[in-house]
């Protein structure tokens, strides 16, 4: 891959670069409303390998993906009645104290040991879907459905690799609110992107505060990302979602596994990382 020393003053104003930008958003931005996992992690080997990103730039200027897709996708999961604030929450204000651990805890891992981690926690998240499409789609909503404890964890288990590798936070609640909360599967996407708009937010801005938020990319980002969480977020309340979690369980695989071949202890490679 061609190395431009200054990228972000160059490729920020050509069409090309704004055409990579916005499929990137839209894809992270579609798939995040769909499925209601906010989409950030999708978008992170595109920021590294399309725009050469530093791993730890890719990771915290995915986190406004999430924020766009949750808050343009809330609606319609509102309108059709998958919102439930009793559960919701308690995960959200847990989660916010895990984003704030994680994201203190960034800056003391290296961008390579990052993605390794990055791509374990994938595969990890990988086994807890297939595990999901196991439980069925219709939840049950007894007294153990509404455990304080259950959903304070939950939100732990969600927000501290939220701020940690800048993604995460859906791809956790989903399942674990299907197989913790014990509720449907379209509820546990409700309640993943209301709790995860919160998160996103305070995320973004303690990444930015670190230097961490790549400026001349994360503005189109997010904009596109809100277009693609509208259609996912419309398609959501529409369509069964069995069939496209297995497909994101394959991508959650295949990035998992890339993830942690390209960045595993007995390699000793050198490679170059843009800074915008």
């Amino acid at each position: 891959m061609k190395h431009h020393p200054n990228l972000g003053e160059e490729a920020s104003e050509g069409l090309p670069f704004l055409i990579k930008v916005s499929l990137i958003g839209i894809f992270g931005g579609f798939l995040g409303g769909l499925l209601g996992i906010g989409g950030s992690f999708l978008v992170i080997p595109f920021l590294s390998g399309l725009l050469g990103l530093s791993s730890h730039k890719a990771h915290a200027t995915a986190l406004p993906v999430a924020f766009a897709s949750g808050l343009s996708a809330l609606g319609f999961y509102s309108a059709s009645g998958h919102i439930d604030l009793k559960l919701t929450i308690p995960v959200m204000i847990s989660s916010l104290v895990g984003v704030m651990l994680g994201t203190r805890w960034m800056k003391y891992v290296k961008g390579r040991h990052l993605s390794l981690w990055f791509g374990c926690f994938l595969l990890i998240i990988a086994a807890g879907f297939a595990l999901s499409l196991t439980t069925g789609s219709e939840g049950q909503t007894g007294e153990a459905s509404y455990s304080l404890l259950r959903s304070i964890l939950l939100g732990l288990a969600a927000g501290i690799p939220s701020g940690l590798f800048g993604a995460g936070g859906g791809i956790i609640m989903v399942p674990g609110a299907v197989l913790l909360l014990q509720v449907a599967e379209q509820t546990a996407q409700g309640i993943s992107l209301l709790a995860i708009i919160p998160t996103t937010l305070l995320g973004t801005w303690m990444q930015y505060r670190q230097g961490n938020i790549a400026s001349k990319v994360a503005p189109y980002l997010t904009a596109t990302a809100f277009l693609g969480g509208l259609l996912g977020g419309w398609l959501a309340v529409h369509l069964h979602g069995s069939v496209l979690k297995g497909l994101l369980i394959v991508i959650l695989l295949y990035i998992g596994i890339q993830n942690v071949w390209k960045n595993r202890p007995w390699k000793n490679t050198r490679v170059k990382e843009r800074e915008l």
